[in-house]
């Protein structure tokens, strides 16, 4: 028999920063955007081996300054009071003062999301100007939909947009500044420069890069709607 709740004793709400990190337990990815859980679609393999791809090259490099790696930690956004975005990698010095769950971004390295369909326009539209509000220094999309596969890589927050915005097209290597000073041979993410080749090539210099510097902080539309746009004329 089914009793309706007593109005001296309404049923209990969750505050929703508990719910949000039940839902990521259960192995969901969950966030909190504008004060309501957003939950993203489950992801692929390919994005799983994108991702697996990016740890292992940079594994080394972790291991050296004793950095953290984490796929389930939350970044919080400001100005809103509870807001939360979920990573697919984040970068952070090893401190035990970072909370278990959550952590401020101004205390991490670096930032990467992984494009699938169901998430691609809030990476480039959304993110870049929630972690730069936040204060990740570095912010890496890595997009497997665009034809080669592609990546950018924001950097210098400030005013709530990333001054600096860098795209490279997979097999092309990319410079990741301090603190990390290596360059990422991108081909061996994607797994169109095999699986033998080491992905890190520390002090390198990046070749075949593209630089853009934005004054309003945004992605162009064209990045946008389709991926990273490498062709003449960019600005």
């Amino acid at each position: 028999m089914l009793m309706a709740p007593s109005r001296d004793h309404p049923p209990q709400v969750a505050p929703i920063d508990t719910l949000c990190q039940e839902l990521n337990d259960l192995g969901y990815k969950a966030e909190i955007v504008r004060g309501s859980v957003v939950v993203s679609p489950m992801t692929t393999r390919l994005h799983s081996r994108v991702v697996l791809r990016l740890t292992k090259a940079l594994f080394p490099l972790v291991l050296r300054h004793e950095w953290e790696l984490h796929q389930t930690v939350g970044v919080r956004i400001p100005p809103e009071r509870g807001d939360m975005r979920l990573p697919d990698l984040l970068v952070m010095p090893s401190d035990d003062e970072f909370g278990e769950a959550q952590v401020d971004g101004a205390t991490c390295l670096l930032a990467a999301e992984v494009c699938s369909p169901g998430t691609r326009d809030v990476d480039y539209r959304d993110k870049p100007l929630e972690y730069a509000r936040a204060g990740i220094p570095l912010y890496l999309i890595l997009d497997p939909l665009t034809e080669p596969p592609s990546l950018t890589l924001m950097s210098e927050p400030g005013n709530g947009y990333y001054e600096k915005v860098t795209a490279v097209e997979a097999g092309k290597p990319l410079a990741l500044p301090s603190p990390f000073e290596i360059t990422i041979d991108t081909g061996v993410l994607f797994g169109s420069a095999g699986e033998k080749g080491n992905a890190l090539d520390e002090g390198g210099e990046g070749g075949g890069v593209e630089e853009v510097h934005r004054a309003d902080g945004l992605v162009r539309p064209d990045v946008v709607e389709g991926g990273a746009d490498l062709g003449e004329g960019r600005a």
